[in-house]
């Protein structure tokens, strides 16, 4: 069963967003912040995340940009922001979707299940080295490796800047 984070800060809307998932066949999680969002994210792989731009602790900007970078999965913004300059800016910043409220149930609902059903392509290969952020998986020669969520992100973090050098302040700055 698909796995659903919403990461929304109006409990009443997640609760919404929740019934009609769970109704729909998804398994779900709330986050109501971007620090919750991101270390759900992290510790759960989740298939999709669900994100609201208006956050108590920072903007979801933020989370999708950071998500992005360190695990890969596909995020729809679901948000009350309209302008066509900021879903501009969202997509080409890696959402997958944007999705404006108030919005059609129904709507929602496919478009989830149009994300859920493109196959990801998120696997990184470097020389034997294979990482898949989406599902925090690394192997090398088929052997799966045990890394610690920071060893995680910064192999990935190397992994999508092959052969390039970085120091120290750079790579503590991306992951």
């Amino acid at each position: 069963m698909p796995h659903v984070l919403i990461v929304e800060d109006d409990p009443d809307i997640a609760r919404v967003i929740q019934h009609d998932l769970h109704e729909a066949g998804y398994q779900t999680s709330h986050a109501s912040s971007v620090t919750q969002g991101f270390a759900h994210a992290i510790e759960h792989t989740p298939d999709l995340v669900l994100l609201d731009l208006n956050l108590p602790d920072g903007n979801g900007r933020d989370l999708l940009v950071r998500l992005k970078r360190t695990t890969g999965v596909r995020v729809m913004v679901l948000t009350a922001h309209d302008s066509i300059s900021e879903k501009v800016e969202l997509l080409n910043l890696g959402a997958n979707d944007y999705v404006v409220k108030p919005y059609n149930p129904g709507e929602l609902l496919a478009r989830v299940a149009v994300q859920l059903r493109i196959p990801s392509s998120d696997v990184l290969t470097v020389w034997n080295l294979e990482l898949s952020p989406s599902k925090r998986l690394v192997t090398c020669d088929g052997i799966e490796l045990k890394l610690a969520p920071t060893e995680f992100e910064i192999l990935a973090y190397l992994m999508r800047h092959p052969g390039k050098v970085h120091s120290r302040a750079n790579i503590h700055q991306a992951v």
